[in-house]
């Protein structure tokens, strides 16, 4: 590997001076850790084309997956990567485009429970995923887990940033499911029920499983949608890391953006794996949500005949 720059014994760093950004805050260094002792010598572990890549802007060079993945907050302020003497050095050139680094990435920052997939760029899906891959390593690393060694966590963190980004949190990252809407032509107003909807949602507090049953109760307006419809628009909404009360709460909006209807009723009950598997380690205990618009909420009887139709449908507890 070509050597890009070095640390003399007065403190002078020699670098390539071909190079245009300072590989001092991207390498990994041979037996030494990185903790930047004098006469160490800074390897180069950057891509192939990062040569090619010298010769372009600071701008082209910043959007470069090295910088979006290495050059950032957690590894500068990190004293076993990144040397007192190489901060020195680079100090002002940090300065100068550290700022575009932060902006590009907080434009797709958002709340655990909103869906970014109209702002994110087609390649921040691979990228979000290598990147959750390298610090879920350095998560397996602090517990003190040997995944060299281990057979069984040796694939775990790739297994892992896959699962978050392309699995569980899918809702996040994935564009609301395609809903083709029917026009009510026969003007049916009468209430129907659906249901169990599975659950399987993230609990936003301690990142545990939260799994359970949706029930929804409809009066029909302008468009109907296929039952099936239901099931795909939960997932969608379930699959982010949230709290239940807000959960309940966005699936009965996306029911009504697609439906139009003003009328909609829903109960979500579900087990919180952070309550049963953690903490008191409660295995009785389950939480139900609610969310009553429209007719449901100003008329008893309405919202009467919905819990009714409830009690004779699967899931249920007689």
């Amino acid at each position: 590997m070509k050597i890009h720059c070095q640390i003399h014994e007065d403190g002078e760093i020699q670098v390539d001076e071909n190079l245009r950004a300072w590989p001092c805050c991207y390498f990994d260094t041979a037996n030494t850790e990185g903790k930047g002792k004098t006469g160490d010598k800074y390897v180069d572990s950057l891509p192939e084309d990062w040569n090619s890549l010298n010769k372009h802007t600071l701008d082209e060079i910043l959007k470069h997956e090295v910088f979006t993945t290495h050059f950032n907050d957690e590894h500068w302020n990190d004293s076993e990567k990144c040397s007192p003497v190489c901060k020195k050095f680079c100090t002002q050139e940090f300065e100068n485009f550290k700022p575009i680094f932060v902006k590009d990435e907080r434009k797709t920052m958002a709340r655990c429970n909103e869906n970014i997939s109209e702002i994110l760029e087609p390649e921040d899906i691979d990228k979000m995923q290598r990147r959750v891959e390298q610090h879920f390593q350095k998560v397996l690393e602090a517990l003190r887990i040997d995944t060299e060694s281990d057979h069984n966590t040796k694939e775990t963190a790739k297994r892992v940033a896959k699962m978050f980004v392309r699995e569980i949190f899918s809702g996040r990252y994935e564009p609301k499911p395609e809903i083709t809407a029917f026009p009510n032509i026969n003007h049916y107003d009468e209430l129907y029920v659906t249901g169990p909807i599975r659950i399987r949602s993230t609990c936003a507090h301690h990142f545990q499983p939260i799994v359970g049953n949706a029930w929804i109760g409809i009066k029909p307006a302008k468009n109907v949608i296929g039952l099936s419809k239901f099931n795909r628009l939960v997932d969608w909404v379930a699959s982010r890391p949230q709290i239940q009360e807000e959960m309940t709460v966005q699936i009965a909006d996306v029911i009504q953006d697609e439906t139009e209807a003003e009328s909609v009723a829903l109960i979500i009950k579900a087990e919180h794996m952070c309550l049963t598997h953690r903490g008191v380690k409660e295995h009785e205990s389950d939480m139900t949500t609610s969310v009553m618009r429209g007719e449901f909420r100003e008329y008893p009887h309405i919202k009467q005949e919905f819990l009714a139709l409830l009690n004779g449908m699967k899931g249920i507890d007689k």
